[in-house]
């Protein structure tokens, strides 16, 4: 449902104003961009507080996949590969007593996709092995959760919600013990 929503957002053909600062970084200034999921993913790019290095290589991203899936928009495309490997729930150890219980907890929208972003982008950087730039290797993990091909971050997932349907009953004795 929410896949529908995010579509549907994006259909004008003004997709968004590009606005350049001394060659630097390209900044997305139209409101509608500003969403949770586009703003989560870039976000998580961001290293060293370096914000300006994050737009660049997020607009440069999106024109990768621009050009990488001519009849998807762009933003569509990040969605849905972000859709295809995010976690609904997270594992969080608590201790009672002498005995440590992995509680399942359900993440929130912005926080499951936060999650899936920090994934994809994660997984991206530890693929050191291959000479490719950054970049590269973002385009090749975003292509491969877009057409399902993601393998690892997909088992990751399964792995992750696979643990939480096994602790499932320590919730019920844990109540009072919630994080959040």
């Amino acid at each position: 449902m929410a896949q529908k929503k995010f579509i549907n957002d994006y259909q004008s053909e003004e997709v968004f104003n590009v606005k350049k600062y001394e060659n630097y970084a390209v900044v997305l200034e139209n409101p509608d961009l500003q969403s949770i999921v586009i703003r989560r993913f870039r976000n998580t790019l961001i290293r060293r507080g370096n914000k300006i290095r994050a737009f660049k290589l997020f607009s440069l991203l999106i024109s990768a996949l621009r050009s990488r899936y001519p009849d998807e928009r762009p933003f569509v495309v990040l969605f849905l590969a972000l859709e295809a490997v995010r976690p609904t729930v997270i594992i969080f150890n608590k201790k009672v007593g002498g005995t440590t219980y992995k509680l399942p907890l359900l993440l929130s929208f912005d926080q499951s996709y936060g999650k899936a972003a920090h994934w994809i982008i994660g997984n991206a950087s530890v693929r050191k092995k291959e000479s490719a730039p950054f970049l590269k290797r973002l385009i090749k993990e975003v292509s491969m959760s877009y057409e399902g091909r993601n393998y690892n971050l997909v088992k990751r997932r399964d792995d992750l919600h696979f643990l939480a349907l096994d602790n499932r009953p320590f919730l019920k004795r844990l109540h009072r013990y919630r994080r959040y």
